[in-house]
């Protein structure tokens, strides 16, 4: 069992780039047609930034959405991916945790709800 961190500012803030299936609902064809089999299938490349939980050779597990004024440090979800999937993990830097740091939200543009 791997041990857990001691809060949620022990993570490293990470942007992971991985592949995953292609689906595309509106790709029509029949697999016996060469035109269409050669577009049928592939891969997409994906971006997933989170709180990097553990890294093993097998997956790479991510927590998204936490919430920081539990003690706890509960978090909205988490993100298995396949480690053969992976192709980079990209470390972020992570913003000051200061009062002062944060960003305003009451100056910014006024956005309109639909």
């Amino acid at each position: 069992m791997p041990k857990a961190p001691r809060s949620w500012t022990d993570l490293p803030l990470v942007e992971v780039v991985w592949l995953d299936a292609a689906i595309n609902t509106a790709q029509e064809g029949s697999l016996s047609a060469p035109e269409s089999a050669a577009t049928f299938g592939g891969l997409v490349q994906c971006r997933d930034i989170g709180y990097l939980v553990r890294m093993d050779r097998n997956v790479v597990v991510l927590a998204v959405g936490l919430v920081v004024d539990e003690p706890a440090g509960s978090y909205r979800h988490s993100n298995t991916l396949d480690r053969k999937r992976v192709q980079q993990i990209i470390h972020l830097t992570r913003p000051s945790l200061s009062p002062e740091a944060k960003l305003s939200i009451s100056g910014g543009p006024k956005m309109e709800v639909i």
